[in-house]
């Protein structure tokens, strides 16, 4: 339990917070997201460990996974799309096509994921 605890203080990351200048002020913690990825990894290895005989039970299955909060996907609305499309007429060939592929394939997804 305290390792989950480390991981969400700013020493558990690399990534720094600089100043305006530059200047390295902080670092900043993980995201939850990465704190879960972190426990998957971790409960993953202890499975094998498991499996393997090494240990008698993985002990990363008491612990409460890490919460991640639910962010809300941003769509283009008809005005920007309709925008996005006429930009993309001007734009050369192979990235016309990946780009209106994209847009048709992925609108689609979103109207599921939101019903």
């Amino acid at each position: 339990m305290k390792f989950y605890n480390y991981l969400s203080k700013p020493e558990a990351s690399k990534k720094y917070i600089k100043d305006e200048n530059g200047k390295i002020i902080g670092r900043e913690p993980l995201s939850p997201r990465m704190q879960l990825h972190h426990h998957r990894v971790i409960s993953s290895a202890l499975e094998k460990a498991v499996k393997w005989q090494y240990i008698q039970e993985n002990p990363a299955r008491r612990v409460e996974p890490p919460k991640v909060p639910y962010k809300e996907t941003p769509y283009l609305d008809e005005i920007q799309t309709k925008q996005l499309i006429a930009q993309l007429e001007k734009a050369p060939e192979p990235y016309r096509t990946v780009c209106l592929l994209l847009l048709w394939t992925g609108a689609r997804r979103g109207e599921i994921m939101r019903t």
